[in-house]
């Protein structure tokens, strides 16, 4: 008896959990509706000659639709009017369509319907641009939605242009067999989906005149081979809006027999030659590079100390505390107002060597020296050399000026000027004090001051 009435509760609970699976009545879905994917202004490039409509339904799945697709001027009017627009329609030949109707069938939710038009005939119909072609869509069964039932697609013109003018400006190297390579981009307004876009580029030194003539300026052709292109040919992805090139400057084209040339200022046209297709648009043509001298500034530190360490106050043995600020840093800490003591309570050995790390590769044509407010003058015979590599006492060193510089007192300390006789490019100087003027009375040890080592050149 018991085991009966189990078996009766149990299939009446599978009865009742079967009619409640058959519940087809989808409460939480809306009806079935039909529309473009995406609605109102769509550009596309008209190199592509064809876009892809995407038409869909979506809903309960409960209904079929048949579908039409036309041009009209009427749905047109009623987009300009919400959009305060001024679009005017292309014409029923300028494109075509795979089909003009699509069939959903109740599971259906997705068809795709292709625009194409010829890119030669249509182009000289976009110049304005405002062209676009107004398609509606209209159908019998499920509801087309009237939020998503028209597009202007409208057909844009592709330009590819340089993204900039003009390009950094390029200087010499003081590395005689350095070479600069840059990077700089082209773009279009609009990606291209169907294809690969190739631009090829030239320097064209005929553009230079023009620019001068527009700019008041005055530069001139620069030498073969100073400026060349690594990427002559420039590829845009399909896809993609931009992509890069890159040229190089070769230095040693600045040089005659080691020694940098003069030279006013070149101009290098950078122009797009070429492009893979007839229908592109050219619009920025020209990038302009211009390649200016070194100038002259100011050489001076802070510069790293590598021998030489030793010679002053600050290390010397037996010294007060307060010395112990006055070491070789503060000859070339790029300060006017601190200043290096020699030895002072022992003999100054000379000649008195130093060699500082000046950073980078330079070309003095000046050298300066400024001397402490007190004990001026007493350091004034001087040798200087340059290198452009450190090998410690294996570094081949290039004399470039020696010699007595002047001297008369001045409350704080003179800067002199010291003559370069042979400019050479270095990374590292070498300052050699010959002797001191003095080495009696104050001046025992051989003593003395200098506030900065620095210079003037490129």
């Amino acid at each position: 008896m018991k085991q009966s009435t189990l078996i009766n509760i149990l299939t009446v609970c599978l009865l009742f959990m079967t009619v409640a699976c058959e519940d087809d009545r989808n409460n939480y879905m809306v009806d079935d509706r039909v529309s473009y994917l995406k609605g109102g202004l769509v550009d596309v490039s008209v190199l592509d000659e064809k876009y892809e409509l995407c038409i869909i339904k979506s809903g309960k799945g409960l209904e079929s639709a048949t579908v039409s697709l036309a041009l009209s001027n009427e749905k047109l009017a009623a987009f300009n009017e919400t959009q305060s627009s001024a679009w005017t329609a292309l014409g029923e030949n300028d494109c075509s369509f795979s089909a003009k109707t699509a069939e959903f069938n109740k599971s259906d939710v997705r068809k795709i319907v292709n625009v194409t038009w010829d890119e030669e005939s249509l182009s000289p119909s976009l110049l304005g641009g405002d062209k676009v072609f107004p398609i509606s869509l209209s159908g019998t069964g499920a509801e087309v939605n009237p939020d998503r039932d028209f597009i202007a697609l409208r057909p844009v013109l592709t330009t590819v242009s340089f993204d900039q003018k003009m390009g950094g400006i390029l200087m010499p190297s003081l590395e005689l067999e350095h070479h600069d390579t840059v990077n700089s981009s082209l773009s279009v307004n609009i990606p291209v989906l169907s294809k690969d876009i190739t631009v090829n580029l030239m320097i064209d030194n005929s553009q230079i005149d023009a620019y001068n003539e527009e700019n008041a300026t005055n530069y001139t052709a620069a030498p073969g081979g100073l400026v060349s292109l690594i990427t002559p040919s420039v590829i845009i992805s399909s896809g993609k809006i931009s992509a890069v090139f890159s040229y190089v400057l070769d230095c040693s084209k600045f040089y005659v027999d080691g020694t940098l040339a003069e030279f006013t200022s070149y101009l290098v046209p950078i122009v797009i030659e070429s492009t893979s297709d007839a229908g592109l648009v050219i619009g920025q043509s020209v990038m302009y590079v211009p390649i200016v001298p070194l100038e002259v500034r100011t050489l001076m530190g802070p510069w790293t100390v590598l021998e030489g360490q030793s010679q002053c106050y600050g290390l010397e043995e037996g010294r007060p505390n307060w010395a112990a600020a006055y070491t070789v840093d503060r000859m070339v800490d790029g300060s006017l107002a601190t200043e290096w003591i020699s030895m002072w309570e022992h003999d100054n050995v000379f000649p008195m060597s130093f060699v500082f790390d000046t950073g980078a590769p330079h070309i003095f044509n000046t050298l300066k020296i400024k001397d402490h407010g007190t004990f001026q003058g007493n350091y004034r015979d001087y040798e200087f050399y340059v290198a452009t590599e450190y090998k410690g006492a294996e570094t081949e060193w290039t004399l470039i000026a020696k010699g007595m510089r002047g001297y008369s007192w001045l409350s704080g300390g003179n800067t002199y000027d010291f003559e370069v006789q042979s400019e050479k490019i270095g990374r590292y100087l070498k300052f050699v004090i010959l002797k001191a003027q003095n080495s009696s009375g104050d001046y025992i040890h051989g003593r003395g001051k200098l506030c900065e080592v620095f210079g003037e050149g490129l």
